[in-house]
């Protein structure tokens, strides 16, 4: 009764206060709070609020900070109820009807495709829509057989599969490095050369803003310029059949995973060997001029150069096997760059576009002949033409948005379909680094201090602070959504999680270990409704 009748307390005087409030400064009052709680979830825990809110109040005399009554219980409440869902409503908007792509990471549960399911219907996402999935190589992701891609490839057939190609550099170089002996220390001196080329594209594929119409050349320059080193010319050409047309004379060199992977199958062959002898190896200037200077025996140079040359074609076999399948359309994303879209003077077919990424919005008839009228008619425009912001500097993306707003003479965009085209083929994930920084983002939330917290709590603050930090915003300067606003109600304390498992519950009695945690999340729950009476006649 103690406890009842400070809550009863604190109700009369919160009434008799609030009702003072006019609507301006109760919106004021519910942005003052919903910035406070967005603070909490970017900067400390939850539980501090009890603090900050008190140290506000004492300090705020006489401005709007004096009316605020914020605690853990509604802190928590608006970072579940109001701040996170709108952001992910906001998402979901931004996206709206246009294509996209989606990056997952391996999950251990058998169940990953009911609740990808369960999702993408909750918040209204057309799978139709669905560009690529970018995952990082594990079996149950992009498996062969019942693999969460192969589901959704029988249903959605042009939907792209991303390997991510950090994964598959990361393990490239650590696959080679078991040919390096474990003694012969200015073996370095070549592999440096080597590794540093790996991990320079690994970090490229890694950046935020990373240029896919640049990065999937970039590997396939990697793996020429490796293979040329070692192996016999002849091998590394890819000749394409007399009956090739224009476009697959001009993919011939594209293929470069598949002639060195017919240079690898002869490598080790008695007869016919691919590789080059070990003095015509390019072993490099510094690894040239390093033996020069330097006294070792003959016998030992030959190991050297044997070791160096079987590093060199490990990396190439690393390569070749996590080579993208589906290279050839990738590598054809580059045709949407400025410089090869409007270059006049180049002969760009338009059997070079990556078809394979046009969805199902655009039919083998109709569809691909208004793409191709429209591809002829932008080649015929200058650059000043599109607008007056464009410039040869202008990203890729950016480009496209620009054409994708030409209009002519009727109002009618002139280049609807292929600029759709072009945006949903620049979609597509190179790497699943963001996935990854997201799993440090939860690491730094859920601590061993903090490893009570629910799953719930713990998406929520994530996609804040992710939302906060991909968008560049801080608590500072955020200013809430009207429908935040519209959402700051005594509706937020309803707590269906505790209600749906007080029913699950009644029909199993026998498990004491569920009643147990039912037990304390009522009490948790009937704790925290001390606060609710800080707003049922504020926000209602």
């Amino acid at each position: 009764m103690r406890r009842h009748r400070h809550t009863f307390d604190k109700q009369s005087l919160g009434t008799e206060n609030n009702n003072r409030l006019n609507p301006s400064e109760k919106r004021e009052l519910k942005i003052a709070e919903i910035k406070m709680a967005l603070y909490v979830a970017n900067h400390s825990s939850i539980k501090s609020v009890d603090h900050l809110g008190e140290v506000l109040k004492q300090h705020g005399k006489g401005s709007q900070l004096e009316k605020v009554r914020l605690h853990r219980t509604k802190a928590s409440k608006l970072i579940l109820n109001v701040v996170a869902p709108e952001m992910l409503i906001e998402l979901i908007k931004d996206i709206g009807d246009q294509d996209y792509s989606v990056i997952l990471d391996e999950s251990t549960d058998v169940s990953t495709v009911k609740y990808m399911a369960e999702f993408f219907s909750k918040v209204g996402l057309n799978l139709d829509k669905l560009v690529g999935i970018g995952t990082d190589g594990a079996s149950n992701m992009c498996g062969v057989k019942h693999s969460l891609f192969t589901l959704i490839k029988k249903d959605y057939p042009k939907v792209q599969l991303m390997k991510c190609s950090c994964h598959s550099l990361s393990l490239c170089a650590s696959k080679t490095s078991d040919e390096l002996p474990a003694s012969v220390d200015f073996l370095l001196k070549e592999t440096h050369t080597v590794l540093k080329e790996v991990t320079d594209l690994n970090i490229a594929f890694q950046k935020a803003n990373a240029d896919i119409t640049k990065l999937y050349t970039d590997l396939r320059i990697l793996l020429l310029s490796v293979a040329r080193r070692i192996f016999k010319p002849i091998y590394l050409k890819s000749i394409p059949p007399k009956t090739a047309s224009t476009a697959m004379i001009h993919q011939a060199d594209i293929a470069a995973d598949i002639a060195a992977q017919r240079a690898i199958s002869k490598a080790n062959c008695d007869f016919d060997n691919s590789l080059l002898p070990l003095d015509s190896v390019d072993f490099g200037y510094k690894f040239t001029m390093y033996l020069t200077k330097s006294t070792i025996s003959s016998e030992n140079l030959q190991t050297v150069k044997v070791r160096s040359r079987s590093y060199m074609l490990k990396l190439c076999e690393e390569l070749v096997k996590r080579f993208p399948d589906n290279i050839s359309v990738l590598t054809n994303i580059r045709y949407f760059t400025l410089r090869l879209c409007m270059d006049q003077t180049s002969n760009v077919s338009v059997e070079c576009l990556p078809w394979d990424l046009a969805g199902k919005h655009t039919p083998q008839d109709a569809g691909r002949d208004a793409i191709e009228r429209q591809w002829r008619n932008l080649r015929t425009m200058r650059i000043s033409e599109i607008c007056d912001n464009v410039d040869e500097n202008i990203s890729t993306i950016d480009f496209w948005i620009a054409v994708n707003k030409i209009e002519n003479s009727n109002g009618s965009k002139r280049f609807k379909d292929l600029a759709a085209f072009a945006l949903r083929a620049l979609s597509l994930p190179t790497s699943n680094a963001d996935v990854e920084r997201v799993f440090s983002v939860m690491a730094l939330i859920k601590t061993k201090c903090r490893n009570r917290m629910l799953i719930d709590m713990l998406v929520s603050l994530m996609r804040i602070r992710i939302h906060m930090r991909v968008f560049k915003l801080c608590c500072k300067n955020y200013m809430p959504t009207d429908d935040m606003v519209k959402r700051f109600t005594s509706q937020l304390y309803e707590s269906q999680k505790v209600t749906k498992k007080l029913d699950e519950d009644d029909n199993n009695d026998n498990m004491a270990s569920d009643n147990l945690i039912t037990t304390m999340n009522l009490l948790e729950y009937s704790e925290d409704n001390d606060d609710k009476d800080d707003i049922d006649d504020i926000y209602d």
